[in-house]
């Protein structure tokens, strides 16, 4: 089965007020379209964004600062090479120093960056130079989290403080009628009594939308009594897949009803 992504004009909408917020943060757990549901309005919209991916392994913080100096650099090489050069700010006067280098950017329109996988950082001085950035609105300067968690980010008072907008994965999860419209696309011959239950038991989560229907291909009975492992094992073989995908299951800490949880 060929993957096809939905065209979700109810996210889009809301992703579109990125415009009227110095942050937007996406946060859910995996599996819920987080990363493509960003990737995919920004090319909509013909953006072309600074866009960092967090990895587990880039501990350090000299590491991850020169990554966004590269980054900015290429939108504003003196402002790049400024940055670098007065390193990641561990006090409150040297954040200063970022926050008067960074407005005064020279850019001829909107620059949004896009932090991935931010939940991968677990670095509190960043944390608080992004609270001070954002409190500042700095002019045409937008910035986007992709996270699982917030985690150590004030993100609730940034809310409240109308800084922030937040995009949950309730917002993010599939509603009925587009469970019903990535059915269709992705197998014109469902029938309705399947696609009611893949409705059932993957309550919007879409990545267990896409099993189910990887399974009805293969003739798997939606709400089998199975263990969510035997599913993957069935419609994702590859152990470099399996890889990837049974940390999705285990983090969510719930089981549709209809599958064992014994994995």
């Amino acid at each position: 089965m060929k993957i096809q992504f939905l065209k979700r004009d109810r996210i889009n909408d809301r992703l579109a007020e990125i415009y009227d917020y110095p942050l937007t943060i996406v946060e859910a757990p995996m599996g819920y379209g987080k990363t493509t549901a960003v990737r995919k309005f920004l090319e909509i919209k013909k953006i072309k964004p600074v866009w960092i991916t967090f990895q587990p392994e880039n501990g350090a913080a000299d590491y991850k600062w020169n990554k966004v100096c590269e980054e900015i650099g290429k939108w504003d090489q003196n402002t790049g090479q400024t940055l670098k050069q007065l390193g990641f700010p561990v006090d409150v006067p040297q954040m200063d120093q970022v926050l008067s280098v960074l407005s005064q950017m020279t850019i001829e329109e909107s620059l949004f960056m896009v932090l991935d996988d931010y939940h991968l950082t677990a670095h509190q001085p960043l944390d608080r130079l992004i609270e001070l950035i954002v409190s500042e609105r700095i002019d045409s300067f937008h910035l986007i989290i992709i996270t699982r968690s917030s985690g150590n980010l004030n993100a609730s008072e940034l809310v409240a403080k109308g800084f922030c907008r937040m995009i949950s994965q309730e917002i993010l999860k599939f509603t009925e009628a587009e469970v019903r419209d990535y059915c269709t696309m992705m197998m014109a011959t469902i029938s309705e009594q399947d696609l009611q239950k893949v409705n059932q038991y993957a309550s919007g989560w879409i990545t267990l939308t896409y099993m189910l229907l990887l399974g009805l291909e293969k003739g798997i009975a939606v709400g089998m009594n199975m263990a969510i492992d035997d599913l993957i094992s069935l419609t994702l073989p590859s152990i470099f897949v399996r890889a990837i995908f049974m940390p999705i299951y285990s983090s969510q800490k719930r089981f549709p009803t209809g599958f064992r949880s014994d994995i």
